[in-house]
């Protein structure tokens, strides 16, 4: 109940401040009802919490274990049913991942770890969320955006073919290189979508002047 009340509260002035432009949504349609992971690339604090708004059903969304310690944010993310991503502790974070995904809730996952603000940078994919959906079964969905969410401008999300983690285990097993397998396709098909969807960041005046050197 609280966590509606919070999306309830945030939903206006969200949308009323970040506009957003979903492209191929139709793809997450197909999994409505059921447990999906959604694998976004990050390029700024406002991804995560807007995806969430955004995503009106059921959905959890990993959060660094930092904002869990202080007193607010502890209440908020919490009140969320976000998901802490601490230091050390993998299997706690893969157990409560598994707990969600097995209610036929969605999981929403920045897997690079860290935000990606240069476009032209290649992406790269940590493993959890590959583990993850080995364990479970789950596919994996992955999301990019043209560029970092900001008040006022409209930012595009664009929707990938949904990845069928069951391909990729071995004999019924989850394997180490499954997981590599897993994790690299994932990375090729997060680039593939950005080529060409990403917006260049606009350069400051002194990137523009030439060198003297």
């Amino acid at each position: 109940m609280l966590r509606f009340i919070l999306k309830f509260i945030c939903y206006i002035p969200f949308k009323l401040l970040f506009w957003t432009k979903w492209i191929n949504k139709k793809e997450l349609r197909k999994y409505r009802g059921k447990p999906v992971i959604l694998a976004m690339n990050h390029r700024n604090a406002f991804d995560g919490p807007l995806l969430v708004i955004d995503v009106w059903r059921k959905s959890h969304f990993w959060v660094k274990g930092e904002l869990f310690e202080k007193g607010f944010s502890r209440w908020f993310f919490k009140g969320m049913d976000c998901i802490p991503v601490k230091a050390n502790a993998e299997l706690a974070l893969v157990r409560d991942s598994q707990k969600v995904l097995k209610q036929n809730h969605m999981l929403l996952v920045m897997p690079e770890g860290h935000r990606s603000f240069n476009t032209d940078e290649k992406l790269k994919i940590q493993n959890g969320v590959a583990m993850v959906a080995l364990r479970t079964g789950v596919p994996i969905i992955p999301v990019v955006t043209d560029r970092p969410m900001r008040a006022f401008r409209l930012t595009r999300l664009k929707v990938g073919t949904a990845l069928d983690s069951t391909s990729y285990l071995e004999d019924g097993r989850m394997t180490k290189d499954g997981i590599n397998r897993l994790g690299d396709r994932l990375q090729y098909q997060m680039q593939q979508l950005l080529t060409g969807f990403s917006k260049a960041p606009k350069q400051k005046t002194w990137q523009k002047e030439p060198s003297i050197i």
